[in-house]
């Protein structure tokens, strides 16, 4: 017999014993297909005179993979209509009003159903039931429908609802309308449930209503509704344009006065005042009795006032109502308000102490006389004191002090969302802020100086990333600024047009930056960075702006490409709407005056790869520049730009040896002279600085100088000209700006210089200190700044201070320093240390508290013990991972660059896997460098560590090897697994972007060279970064060897090193 007719007949036969066709209730065979599963409209009823189909959506699960779909059905002839349906579940029903079943209804108790099978694709059935209402012929009352129009801009971007409302004396049962789900309509989109309620989506795309220019041009979009009775009405959606705004664009006068204060009224307690402000309308002026109030204060004013009569809410005497001991919150919205001679102290700032903005917004209001002073009662978390809505509103002759949050203290935020910016814009402005004292804004938790990568600690914001490129029209002018030390930002400007002149900046960290925004104007400011270790002059981001006639003095962020006299920030391309940043072109710098600067004009700050270009550099002075004067980065001058009439000076001429002159810069010692007024001036011995004359593009040049008197015909270069008339302009004071009518008690210095006298050695002498064989250098290579530095050239040399302290706090000491130096500070006991073995000046510092002691001995000398490095070559990656062995590669895993830098802008080295390519074997990826070591020499091998999971996946072993071959694990000298989390954790030392280091000690033995290396270990793949090798022993100095010191600074902080790590965390 034939094998296969044998098998076949098997196969038959125990067929017909099993049973394959067992069917559900819906008629669905269970084949051993997963049944789809049905959500949605299964169920909707009908009136019997319907002249509109009804129409719902279906939703399919099917876990076999492609078979999530319905069977299309068209048009298909059902018991009383018509039905279809998409494949992706919509469906929709026509009712047959010819059918003889349909019209034979009489009355509403009458009914049809009408089921219908559908099925979805892997053939799963499933009804939908239409039920089919008859008409009640005798005794129908129509419905009355009401709520039936809504008008709407055509910019409406999110849902609008509404509700109809149905009255019917029929009966309650009749009072529903016929739900309808997801109609297209003539511009939008529609939904209405059987309660009347409904939602109708614009489609703002469609061309006639993208038309739309104006309020009296309109669209309507005709919806026809029905009640379950059969009722049928139109609702109409009434479509318009929008007006465009229109904004006076007279700018507002920062002239030198104040309101008189005419009280209309004068309540005697915080709670009257409150109520009193919710009734005020135009020519009121609502007063607080003089006196001191605790508790909480929330004053909410919405009013219109008018130019000649405005609503006031002022104190009765400016300065004598003082709220304190509570939460601070005032709201002003309408026009012509004006809030003035408040004192809020030692209270608490919320979210933001004065908004511009009550239900509606501020504009032409005023904040003037008021004192906000040491609101955050160290809350370290986010708030701003001053939030500017509306427009044509002004902020002077206030006193702001003490801001320890997060937040810029004085903020025009500009938000919206970036959708409704790229349609619509954003209004400008107009805003003023002039007159006004900020002081102390402190570093973040408690710090003596700011971290590199702290971030909104403004003192002024001037708008947002989103909306950075509308104009604002906003001026900042005639302010004085000192300790603003929270971040590289002093004023960050983001929107464009603004004007920041006139202004005096002091002891501050950080720079007047055009964060975002073109065309911004930056002229007669003073700068003095007053020795502050980390202060700037002006920063620029994006096209269009003009620098002119500012004096900068002192700019002291050596180590930093972001900050210094002027800094000219590379550009990523970034677009009107971005995060990033924009390229600088087209900029004018002219008749500035930078003096005694680091980074005096750097042409290639920042991090990004797009150079500046276009630009005016002209008629500007550079005197006595701490290193070289012109930063390039290697990357040379800004192309396609003018150099003209510009005078340098400094220690180099460029960082960059292949460029040592430039036509239009001359290297030339102008012979500044500080003058009575404190200023770097010409004097009698200074060259002729004629300015040149060149062609400005687009730009004019300044008609003024910094002293604001009128530039003649043949002015000279620099920020100054030697002129006899009077001074129009001059650096502020304190006392120069802020009320008119009182002066507050000053508020907290929350980091405060302890005096050290003759701390720079600018006197050439040893006054001030106890001298034990140092000596006082002003060779041009060895000099600091101001043309005097100590230098101490032998082991047994020094120079002490005493100073006086307070007990029990925080302080840190810091100096500028190079060669094997050491300056320490003896206090209670114990001595604590700064220490620097390098042949370039930076920064040093050293924190300690004082303990039971009211004074310290500060020390400066050689190093007792200095670091004697190895020389490893590229050891912070500056190059990328040149000079480095690097084993990577597909399955073992990936060595690459980042941007990220344990210090400076320097970069470091990432380890990672690929996704589903790398695997880790036969071994992880890892650099290496084999260098030269002391034999039987105890060495310390450190690295910077950077991990940014909360996880510990991945980590890095480091260490040393006798074999350059790092898999040869037998042959490790030494090594070290570093963990992030645990360096974290113990508080190891941090450096820039949240590296912490990490170190292993080992000796040498015999070995006279060794490899250094760090190899990736993880789990997962997780990236990991590595950066700032170094290996060193511990030695004594040999005799002569020289240690310098310049700029000695000791100042008290809140709270030490390890308590400001705790709360930051926290």
């Amino acid at each position: 017999m034939n094998k296969n007719l044998i098998t076949l007949t098997m196969l038959m036969s125990l067929t017909g014993c099993l049973d394959f066709n067992s069917a559900d209730d819906e008629g669905n065979i269970d084949d051993g297909n997963n049944q789809a599963t049905f959500s949605g409209d299964s169920q909707q009823s009908i009136s019997a005179d319907a002249s509109s189909n009804i129409a719902g959506s279906l939703t399919v699960s099917d876990p076999d993979s492609g078979e999530a779909y319905f069977v299309a059905m068209e048009q298909v002839a059902t018991s009383y209509g018509n039905f279809s349906l998409s494949k992706e579940g919509t469906w929709t029903y026509e009712l047959d009003s010819n059918n003889s079943f349909v019209n034979n209804l009489s009355s509403s108790s009458d009914t049809l159903t009408d089921n219908i099978t559908i099925s979805s694709a892997d053939g799963t059935n499933h009804i939908i039931v239409i039920t089919i209402v008859g008409i009640d012929t005798t005794n129908n009352t129509p419905a009355s429908i009401s709520g039936l129009s809504k008008t709407i801009t055509n910019n409406t971007a999110s849902d609008v609802e509404g509700e109809i409302y149905i009255h019917d004396a029929d009966g309650d049962n009749e009072e529903a309308a016929i739900a309808q789900n997801d109609v297209v309509t003539t511009y939008g989109t529609f939904s209405i449930n059987a309660d009347g309620e409904w939602t109708y989506e614009l489609d703002t795309t469609q061309s006639d209503v993208a038309a739309l220019s104006s309020a009296s041009e309109t669209l309507t979009d005709t919806i026809s509704i029905s009640s379950v009775d059969g009722t049928q009405a139109d609702l109409l959606i009434t479509i318009t344009g929008v007006d465009p705004v229109v904004v006076d664009t007279t700018p507002l006068t920062a002239d030198d006065s104040v309101p008189v204060v005419n009280c209309t009224q004068v309540v005697n307690s915080v709670a009257d005042l409150e109520d009193a402000a919710e009734d005020l309308v135009a020519g009121d002026t609502l007063c607080l009795a003089d006196g001191t109030y605790t508790g909480d204060f929330e004053l909410r004013v919405e009013g219109m006032g008018t130019p000649d009569k405005p609503i006031t809410v002022a104190a009765e005497n400016p300065g004598k109502a003082i709220i304190t001991d509570g939460e601070i919150s005032a709201r002003l919205g309408g026009k012509h308000i004006v809030l003035q001679g408040f004192v809020f102290r030692d209270g608490e700032s919320g979210s933001s102490i004065i908004k511009f903005e009550k239900e509606t917004e501020c504009s032409y209001c005023r904040v003037t006389e008021v004192s906000i002073i040491d609101m955050d009662a160290g809350d370290y978390s986010s708030s701003k004191w001053i939030e500017f809505y509306g427009h044509y509103n002004r902020v002077d002759h206030s006193w702001f002090s003490g801001k320890e949050s997060r937040g810029a203290l004085l903020v025009f935020p500009r938000w919206t969302s970036e959708s409704d910016f790229n349609a619509n814009g954003f209004t400008a402005d107009y805003g003023l802020v002039d007159h006004n004292y900020f002081g102390d804004r402190p570093p973040a938790f408690g710090q003596a100086y700011a971290g590199s990568s702290d971030n909104e600690y403004e003192a002024i914001r001037l708008g947002l990333s989103t909306t950075h490129s509308a104009p604002s029209y906003s001026v900042v002018e005639k302010n004085y600024f000192e300790r603003i030390q929270g971040e590289a930002e002093i004023i960050s400007n983001k929107s464009a047009n603004n004007i920041i002149r006139n202004n005096t900046v002091r002891d501050s960290n950080g720079s007047i930056v055009t964060r975002h925004g073109a065309n911004a104007t930056i002229s007669n400011n003073f700068i003095f960075g007053d020795d502050n270790p980390f202060a700037g002059g002006i920063r620029l981001v994006d096209d269009g702006h003009i620098v002119t006639n500012n004096y900068v003095e002192g700019a002291r962020y050596l180590n930093s490409n972001w900050n210094g006299g002027i800094v000219l920030t590379t550009g990523d391309d970034a677009g009107d709407t971005d995060n990033g940043y924009q390229n600088v072109e087209n900029v004018l710098i002219a008749h500035n005056t930078i003096v005694d600067s680091v980074n005096s004009l750097n042409v290639y700050g920042g991090k990004n790869d797009t150079a500046p270009q276009d630009v005016y550099l002209v008629n500007n002075i550079i005197a006595d520049a701490i290193g070289p004067v012109i930063r390039t980065n290697g990357q040379g001058m800004p192309a396609n730009s003018t150099f003209d009439g510009n005078y340098v000076f400094g220690q180099a001429f460029s960082d960059d040896d292949s460029l040592t002159s430039v036509t239009g810069i001359t290297m030339l010692d102008v012979e500044l002279e500080k003058a009575a007024d404190g200023l770097y001036r010409p004097s009698d011995k200074s060259p002729v600085l004629a300015a040149a004359v060149v062609n400005l593009g687009d730009f004019n040049p300044p008609t003024i100088d910094m002293d604001g008197q009128t530039r003649s015909n043949s002015t000279t270069a620099g920020a100054d000209e030697a002129l006899t008339a009077s001074n129009q302009l001059a650096p502020l004071t304190a006392a120069d700006v802020g009320p008119k009518n009182y002066r507050p008690t000053p508020g907290k210095v929350y980091v405060d210089k302890v005096s050290i006298v003759n701390h720079d050695f600018d006197s050439g002498d040893f006054s001030g200190w106890t001298n034990n064989g140092a000596t006082i250098t002003s060779a041009a290579d060895e000099v600091f700044s101001r043309g005097n530095s100590l230098k101490v050239d032998s082991n047994s040399a020094s120079v002490t201070q005493t100073v006086t302290l307070t007990a029990n706090t925080h302080y840190t000491l810091s100096a500028f320093m190079k060669g094997a130096a050491k300056l320490a500070v003896t206090v209670d006991g114990k001595t604590y240390a700064a220490e620097r073995n390098a042949s370039s000046y930076a920064f040093q510092s050293v924190s300690f508290n004082s303990g039971n002691a009211t004074s310290a001995v500060i020390t400066a000398s050689v190093d007792d013990m200095v670091s004697n490095k190895a020389a490893i070559a590229n050891a912070n990656f500056d190059d990328g991972d040149d000079d480095w062995i690097t084993i990577e590669g597909t399955g073992i895993g990936q060595v690459q660059e980042s941007s990220n830098s344990a210090g400076g802008a320097d970069g470091s080295i990432k380890f990672k896997w690929n996704s589903g390519a790398d695997t880790g074997s036969p071994h992880n990826p890892y650099i290496a460098q084999t260098i030269a070591v002391e034999a039987n020499t105890d060495y310390t091998l450190s690295i910077y560590n950077l991990y940014k999971q909360s996880d510990d996946d991945s980590s890095i072993i480091f260490g040393v090897s006798s074999n350059t071959d790092i898999t040869a694990t037998a042959d490790w000298v030494a090594n070290k697994e570093s963990v992030y989390s645990a360096l974290k954790s113990a508080g190891t030392t941090k450096g820039d972007d949240s590296f912490y280091r990490d170190q292993l000690t080992f000796n040498t033995g015999a070995h006279t060279s060794l490899t250094v290396f760090a190899q990736f270990k993880t789990t997962n793949g997780t990236e990991i970064r590595v950066d700032q090798f170094e290996l060193s022993y511990q030695g004594a100095p040999a005799e002569g060897t020289e240690a310098y010191f310049d700029n000695i600074r000791l100042v008290s902080h809140p709270l030490s090193p390890i308590e400001s790590e705790n709360a930051a965390n926290n």
